[in-house]
């Protein structure tokens, strides 16, 4: 790490005395200091260690043992859960996050935020998670379209850590690309906070701390513009991602540990007559870490019940399959099971390779793992042009039946060109084509938000992706190209 982004410890004063660095002695007379210490980590897709670029990282046995080492070290401290549990991955595909919610209640979990993959399986799973947790959640700006909010008794949290009170704030953003949250969205976080600032205020409490699904832009403008948070912990920068604390020119920090659960970030607090100093350490949760024996049983349950669940082997492949390949395979999956012209499937829905060369079911299930609902549309050619370049300019579109190029640095409403279906005859842009899609994209795309509806939602993503798998038994990457980036005429065909 470089500029303001360090990786060793920070001693910080943030509140009355900025000035301050380091530890201070109290005052002869003053009151003594309080002192509290807060273990964030988040982005829990699968109780097991998954693999990272940097090895296997995660998983709730070696988290365990991670927590109880820092509570034994540091009196007076609260595990927090940053927020997604339920969604995103083969693992909360198959168990919509209740073994996560199992596992954080035998951890000791204390207080946890909302991701917007916990929203993935509908909001009334989400509720059943909150009813199964024996730690309180936090929600400060998810609400209904209405206003109201979603927990309303949970827009903030009070806490007694050590010697310390407090105050949680919940923050959550992109609940738009989740599509059974039903009625609910999230609002902007800054008047959110600043509303619950002004509730946990009037309880008094030492310090304010916002857990957050929010990024790191997000996070500093938080900051900016609600002095009284003291700290923001945020969402990691992605799956790979090291941990990234930056310490702020106020000396407030935004704390983002790494994926996967792949890291625990600790927070200490000294609370004094001259304000709140902030400490901080990162603690790898990785392949040194001995796992906790009981939370290692838990695991190894779920590993085969996992294998007893989806370990059928269904088709074989030629060579491994990486992400591109995966896409172009969904998109021929809903074509195939609607029996329509054409097929289309969005980049950031594909969530694995398949790497074979045996093909089993949870590679199937790895690769669609939200429960996308298929259904069948029918589209003008123009429609389906105007849809291609919404989906970002034709970088999210991937397609079965049809080919584009598309020019990133061309003006928006003009970077795609040689729209032709696979015959190579060109898309009539006054002809009508069926076009078996997800209901996420269907209501992502404003050029499909009218076309009318040929076959309805009857089958989810990751069955029909099953059926043609079983039915090609054996899989091989495409060697035709779909999708050319114009600008450096390069296929994306894998």
């Amino acid at each position: 790490m470089n500029g303001t982004f360090i990786a060793q410890r920070a001693v910080v004063a943030v509140g009355a005395s900025l000035a301050l660095v380091g530890v201070t002695t109290p005052a002869h007379g003053a009151p003594p200091e309080r002192h509290a210490s807060l273990l964030y980590f988040q982005d829990a897709h699968d109780v097991s260690p998954v693999l990272q670029d940097d090895g296997w990282r995660g998983g709730v046995a070696r988290v365990a043992t991670v927590l109880d080492a820092q509570r034994a070290q540091h009196e007076g401290s609260a595990a927090v859960f940053g927020g997604d549990l339920a969604g995103g991955t083969l693992f909360g595909g198959v168990y919509h996050g209740f073994p996560l919610v199992e596992a954080f209640n035998r951890m000791g979990v204390q207080v946890a935020n909302f991701g917007q993959h916990d929203f993935d399986f509908g909001v009334a799973n989400t509720e059943e998670l909150v009813k199964a947790s024996d730690f309180p959640w936090v929600s400060t700006n998810i609400v209904h379209t209405d206003g109201k909010p979603f927990l309303p008794q949970a827009r903030t949290r009070t806490q007694r850590v050590g010697e310390v009170s407090v105050g949680y704030i919940g923050l959550t953003e992109d609940m738009g690309n989740t599509t059974t949250a039903g009625t609910l969205t999230d609002v902007d976080p800054v008047p959110a906070a600043k509303d619950a600032v002004r509730r946990l205020q009037e309880q008094d409490v030492d310090v304010i701390v916002a857990v957050t699904q929010i990024s790191r832009d997000a996070s500093q403008r938080l900051l900016d513009e609600v002095p009284e948070i003291s700290a923001a912990f945020r969402e990691e920068n992605g799956y790979d991602s090291a941990s990234e604390v930056t310490v702020r020119h106020d000396g407030r920090l935004v704390l983002a540990p790494e994926g996967n659960m792949g890291s625990v970030i600790r927070l200490d607090m000294t609370v004094g007559d001259d304000g709140v100093r902030l400490d901080h350490d990162v603690v790898e949760v990785d392949e040194t870490v001995s796992p906790d024996p009981a939370m290692q049983e838990f695991e190894d349950f779920y590993v085969a019940d996992l294998e007893r669940k989806l370990g059928e082997q269904i088709a074989t492949t030629t060579a491994p399959l990486d992400r591109d390949n995966t896409r172009y395979l969904a998109a021929d999956a809903f074509r195939a099971w609607g029996a329509a012209d054409l097929g289309w499937m969005n980049s950031g829905g594909a969530r694995a390779d398949i790497p074979g060369p045996e093909v089993r079911l949870r590679d199937a299930y790895s690769v669609l793992p939200f429960g996308n609902q298929v259904s069948v549309i029918e589209v003008t050619g123009a429609q389906l042009k105007e849809g291609v370049e919404q989906s970002e300019g034709g970088d999210q579109a991937r397609p079965s039946g049809f080919t584009f190029h598309y020019t990133p640095s061309a003006p928006a409403g003009a970077r795609i060109s040689e729209l032709r279906l696979e015959s190579g005859e060109p898309v009539d842009p006054n002809a009508t084509y069926s076009l078996a899609i997800t209901n996420f994209n269907v209501q992502r795309i404003p050029a499909f938000a009218t076309a009318a509806v040929r076959t309805p939602a009857g089958i989810v993503d990751a069955e029909a992706l099953v059926a043609l798998i079983k039915a090609r038994t054996t899989l091989s990457p495409v060697t035709e190209p779909r999708v050319v980036r114009s600008t450096a005429a390069t296929a994306l065909n894998g």
